[in-house]
């Protein structure tokens, strides 16, 4: 019987300390130093010498909330799944761990960080949530969406919608809720 309680605490000890703990997006903000609509450009897979990094893209900047102006171009890793010609709203900043599927932090440092750009989407990934709606026209901002990544906190009362039966977040009020959480 004792092996039997030992066995499942340590199942739950481990199963505790692998579920991803959720972010304020409030925090992810303040601790950001550019967040922005950005369209990807283009992007290329970083796997030098067939070691798997991540990726590099390129992405102009729509519509600048913190340290970016529209039309600004700039390089950000190293997160392998945006889509071309997309547009995201992304928490950019400095390097961050990787995720411990990827590599030990001294081989990603040595093999992989000379290669990606110095700015990261911040969170572990979680900083890049996509932007639904026609973002080419600033008209429309009103229509914007946000696409929830998982374990992530948003300013309270947010306003809310179903897009393809997913919850998305109107833009405008996100982004004014963020503001005002300072």
């Amino acid at each position: 019987m004792k092996t039997l309680a030992a066995t499942i605490a340590a199942i739950c000890i481990s199963a505790h300390a692998s579920t991803p703990t959720s972010i304020k997006l409030s925090q992810l903000y303040d601790d950001a130093s550019i967040v922005g609509v950005f369209e990807i450009m283009e992007g290329k897979v970083v796997s030098p010498r067939g070691q798997w990094c991540g990726a590099r893209y390129k992405a102009r900047a729509i519509e600048g909330l913190k340290n970016v102006s529209p039309g600004a171009v700039v390089e950000v890793g190293y997160l392998p799944y945006l889509k071309i010609g997309t547009s995201y709203l992304l928490v950019l900043g400095e390097f961050e761990v990787p995720p411990p599927t990827i590599k030990s932090e001294e081989e990603f440092r040595a093999t992989c960080k000379p290669l990606l750009p110095a700015k990261t989407i911040m969170g572990v990934w979680r900083g890049a949530m996509e932007v639904e709606g026609d973002t080419s026209d600033q008209a429309k901002r009103s229509t914007w969406t946000v696409h929830l990544p998982g374990y992530v906190d948003y300013p309270l009362g947010t306003r809310s919608t179903q897009v393809n039966g997913e919850k998305h977040l109107w833009f405008s009020d996100l982004v004014k809720r963020l503001a005002g959480e300072r």
